[in-house]
């Protein structure tokens, strides 16, 4: 980066220009300076914060500059550039400043270092300077950089500027572009962070209709169908989801696009839903007493082996296209609106989940509302429910707009194993428990918790609406898990829900006899509740974090497939009556998912120290 000829093209992420006041800009926000006592000294700007350094001996706090009496005001530009600059250094991140005039850019700098107790030491750049030499020079000092462009012109080099021989004037008359403004970069743009936002309230809604509509029937498949036809459709529906998230979900997003592929995924379920509710009508004998089905028509099992096959498929996609619609609207939200990238995730994420838990929780119930007190045929309900998925699918793509980079297209066969590739990468291992853990307790409260203890403590009609208290819990959760989670980090999160999965996965099965308990056992459903919170807010939002960008489908893919391995594996444990090794299972997974978070952070830490010691200036 020493060839100031070759400026790259996301400089706009880490450069603080100032442009010229227009008609048609928008004011900043106002940045007010204050100060809080925190410790030996913290001063606060703009709600960003950052401690002062204390010199440790006399000749160090020679070079830090000092603020002399009666010197002028920072201006309003002059407030958002040094809050930029607190932003970064509390990354320990190096600083690009470029504008207009040189000697205010340099009064900047000293101004910040004498803020906080930083030395200042000028480091002259020729023909002769090499990367090397500057980058020992920081790993002697450990200090950050402020880098300075000192050229007339934005096609001068470094070599070329040595040789004009007046490089005090061309520090002070440099120019990047037709404007420049020291607060460019730092002004919110509130265009582009409307239009983001809107595009995620688009696609969390429909999002959340479509697929509400599509986990109702696996609850009642079971019943509605024949035991057999409903345990081989959900065996079918999940087998699917785990192939095609695997190798084909990265492979489409990469051909069609996030957009595309969330309107291919959504039409495919609404059709799954639409042969579940036809092999509903195929019963030939009910229970009298149940209403569940006891013999079925010779299609109904093949009509719900092909309405699971292609439902698994939308499936697979789904999720990896909503994973990398969700990591790219984050993305240019922080950017649009100046904050971390970290906490809007998180934002984001207690959001998505918000809505997308509460509109399960309605299906849910009206499922059992309309059943049990409307009377309605399950058939017609779910018939009901295929019509609300094709509407969602169509309001989706009418109203969502397409304004995702181009994917880039590489090799075919690189796409398809784009989350196979992931799996050298140690994080995505351990922050694998998480996704297990919650497959093997959803199994496990579907198939042995709603069999064996909510059935004879209550009835079997309260499935969906303990299903729906599940939903509506997670859905208030993971709200206040969001805002947690930006405020004190997002491991105390991760922790309860470990907990939580840990407590449902022991009481239930070595605590006396929960089917006697009542009311009681309803609590099995509030522990899967705040588990369901954790993974579908807090657990997103880490994986977001720790694979952005181009990693992000690949990374999603492998969230999908891990969480639908465990839940087939638990199906197949529980069909062979081997409920105590499903159980271990879960447990064991729940204990190991603390240590895998702390095992990933510390990797993430590590890496980002190697590459910044590696990276040039």
């Amino acid at each position: 980066m020493f060839d100031w000829d070759e400026v790259p093209d996301d400089i706009a992420d880490y450069v603080a220009v100032e442009q010229p006041d227009s008609d048609r800009e928008e004011p900043a926000t106002p940045v007010r300076e204050s100060r809080v006592d925190l410790g030996p000294g913290c001063l606060e700007l703009g709600g960003v914060f950052l401690e002062k350094n204390l010199a440790e001996s006399s000749a160090l706090s020679a070079l830090v500059p000092s603020i002399s009496e009666g010197a002028p005001e920072p201006t309003q530009a002059e407030l958002e550039t040094l809050r930029w600059m607190m932003q970064k250094a509390t990354m320990n991140q190096d600083m690009f400043l470029l504008g207009p005039p040189g000697p205010r850019v340099r009064h900047l700098v000293h101004h910040f270092c004498a803020l906080f107790g930083r030395q200042v030491e000028y480091v002259g750049i020729n023909s002769d300077t090499s990367e090397a030499d500057l980058k020992q020079r920081r790993d002697i000092c450990d200090v950050l950089r402020f880098l300075f462009r000192l050229s007339t012109s934005p096609s001068c080099s470094v070599a070329a500027m040595a040789s004009e021989g007046d490089r005090a004037n061309a520090m002070g008359s440099f120019n990047v572009g037709p404007e420049t403004h020291l607060a460019a970069a730092l002004i919110p743009d509130m265009e582009e962070a409307r239009l983001c936002r809107r595009e995620f309230a688009v696609m969390s809604w429909t999002f959340a209709i479509n697929h509400a509509t599509v986990t109702t029937p696996i609850l009642y498949a079971s019943s509605v169908l024949t035991n057999s036809a409903g345990q081989a459709g959900n065996a079918m529906l999940y087998g699917a989801t785990l192939v095609c998230s695997l190798f084909f979900s990265a492979l489409v997003f990469s051909l069609i696009g996030a957009k595309k592929g969330l309107s291919l995924s959504m039409g495919l379920y609404a059709v799954y839903v639409g042969l579940f509710a036809t092999a509903a009508s195929m019963c030939a004998e009910k229970d009298a007493k149940t209403g569940s089905c006891i013999e079925g028509m010779d299609l109904q099992l093949p009509t719900m082996l092909l309405g699971a096959l292609i439902g698994g498929i939308g499936a697979g996609i789904l999720w990896t296209c909503q994973g990398a619609f969700f990591s790219s609207v984050c993305e240019r939200v922080a950017k649009a609106e100046g904050k971390e990238a970290q906490a809007v995730t998180a934002e984001f994420a207690g959001s998505f989940a918000l809505v997308f838990l509460a509109m399960e929780s309605l299906v849910r119930a009206s499922a059992t509302i309309l059943t049990k007190y409307a009377h309605l045929d399950y058939s017609v309900v779910f018939y009901i429910f295929s019509g609300l998925a094709v509407a969602s699918t169509v309001a989706f793509m009418a109203l969502a707009t397409n304004f995702e980079k181009p994917a880039q297209r590489g090799s075919v066969f690189a796409k398809v194993l784009s989350a196979v590739a992931l799996w050298s990468d140690p994080k995505i291992w351990v922050l694998q428990c998480t996704n297990l853990t919650f497959g093997f307790a959803a199994a496990w409260l579907g198939g042995y918790v709603g069999r064996n203890i909510l059935t004879p403590a209550l009835s079997s009609e309260f499935i969906g609406f303990a299903g729906a208290m599940l939903s509506g819990l997670a859905s208030v959760l993971s709200k206040v898990f969001g805002v947690t989670a930006a405020k004190t980090g997002k491991g105390p999160v991760v922790a309860l829900g470990a907990v939580s999965f840990l407590l449902l996965g022991v009481l239930s099965r070595y605590l006396g006899h929960p089917a006697t308990w009542g009311w009681g056992v309803l609590v099995f459903y509030v522990f899967m509740g705040i588990g369901r919170a954790v993974y579908e807010s807090t657990n997103k939002a880490i994986f977001a974090d720790f694979f952005p960008g181009e990693a992000s489908p690949g990374a999603f893919a492998n969230v999908f497939v891990f969480g639908t391995g465990a839940s087939t594996a638990a199906f197949i444990l529980g069909a062979t009556q081997q409920d105590q090794a499903e159980d271990w299972l879960l447990i064991l997974f729940a204990i190991l998912t603390i240590p895998g978070y702390l095992v990933a952070s510390l990797i993430s830490r590590k890496e980002d120290g190697e590459t910044t010691d590696s990276s040039s200036c």
